[in-house]
């Protein structure tokens, strides 16, 4: 098993699986590996939006403070070596290969986990053999039934709680909010977040019955100019300072804050892939993040055109999702992200049609989408990318190519 097409196979052979709201199989195939996620320090981030941008802020501050850090994440945009990093050095396929095939030689069954508990435990057995000081460890879907609630962690991280996969975590703020603080532990330190009041209630009264000390970031502490783009990037910031400090203490903080949080950088997300012509990719894909770029939008665009590319799956609320976009667009090129899950590029379309809009529906490769369609931006248009991280990935994976 050591090509990149077999390794691939494998994994993806493994995604028919559906989250799963039991934690056994995760918690039994660590334990035949003798539970590498004990042997290192980490900080768990869970919440609806800016978990990756938390993540990617925290690495930075880590790094700067001497720490072999790992990071995993998802959804990865081109490459899923991009879930599993240490010092931003994504996984090789070598290691890769090597932490797959010893997995899969002590499951009980082939299929034992699925694509995300497969990668998840990939990650934390190649954290703990190569030694890492601290992982920053972001959770998929919710928390509580999440493939990395098997960690242990000394920081929990909970960023903006909005509704998003609902099937799975509620259709209210207050069950989602308690999806989240499942991963709450004894001895560890909590941060959050502002949150909506309903959030905060179910954050409080957890920490409350648990004894868990609980510190409320506050991004009006946060001056310094920041490497990612967005005024919301401070609540990102502000937590992963908080987080930083409850886990190394306060004395470094200071000096390698400004320069750290000024470096970071996390592709995907309100991320301008090209100046002229304006592309700017966002990875929103549910209501807040939506309104997040919206405002971003309003501030910075104010004066210029805005085609928005749009894929979407199949679970969003359309309404909700395009609604916030309405007053900003000039028209709406609708296109099918490449997943199964995904949304048909005319359903999308005809919703917008609903709302009198100007509609485009594409069915070209997003690549040549763009090859068409940049050089014909004036200087007063921009195209936006949105709606879904698989439609971001492929137009970073015209600008960028992998390691």
């Amino acid at each position: 098993m050591s090509t990149d097409p077999e390794i691939k196979k494998y994994l993806e052979s493994l995604g028919h699986k559906d989250f799963r709201l039991n934690l056994e199989p995760m918690r039994e195939a660590c334990a035949l590996l003798n539970n590498p996620q004990d042997t290192f320090a980490s900080i768990h981030i869970v919440g609806t939006n800016g978990k990756g941008s938390t993540a990617a802020f925290l690495k930075s501050l880590l790094m700067a403070s001497g720490y072999a850090v790992g990071l995993m994440t998802s959804p990865h945009l081109i490459d899923f070596r991009e879930r599993i990093q240490i010092n931003q050095n994504w996984i090789t396929w070598e290691a890769l290969a090597a932490m797959v095939q010893s997995i899969r030689s002590i499951l009980p069954e082939e299929d034992f986990l699925s694509y995300f508990e497969m990668l998840t435990l990939v990650g934390f057995e190649y954290f703990s053999k190569i030694g890492v000081d601290v992982a920053v460890v972001e959770a998929g879907m919710g928390g509580r039934f999440d493939a990395t609630n098997v960690l242990k962690p000394q920081v929990a991280i909970i960023t903006p709680i909005s509704i998003d996969h609902e099937t799975y975590l509620g259709h209210t703020i207050e069950k989602i909010a308690k999806e989240k603080c499942g991963v709450f532990k004894s001895e560890m330190t909590v941060i959050s977040a502002p949150q909506p009041q309903a959030a905060r209630t179910v954050i409080e009264m957890t920490c409350k019955q648990l004894n868990l000390p609980l510190l409320w970031a506050n991004p009006e502490t946060i001056s310094m100019p920041l490497g990612l783009h967005g005024t919301h990037q401070k609540i990102n910031a502000a937590c992963a300072i908080e987080a930083v400090k409850a886990l190394i203490g306060d004395d470094v903080i200071d000096a390698i804050a400004p320069q750290a949080l000024k470096n970071t950088y996390w592709p995907g997300r309100l991320d301008y892939l090209s100046k002229n012509p304006t592309l700017l990719v966002d990875g929103a894909h549910n209501p807040g993040g939506i309104e997040t770029l919206r405002d971003h939008l309003i501030l910075n665009h104010s004066r210029q055109k805005i085609f928005f590319l749009i894929g979407m799956l199949k679970d969003k609320n359309l309404h909700e999702m395009i609604t916030p976009l309405l007053s900003l667009a000039d028209h709406f090129i609708c296109v099918k992200p490449k997943t199964p899950r995904a949304l048909p590029a005319e359903t999308l379309a005809e919703k917008i049609l609903s709302f009198g809009k100007k509609v485009t529906v594409k069915t070209d490769p997003i690549r040549e989408i763009l090859y068409d369609l940049l050089p014909q931006l004036t200087g007063d248009q921009m195209l936006v990318a949105t709606g879904s991280l698989y439609v971001v990935g492929e137009c970073v994976s015209c600008f960028h190519k992998p390691d």
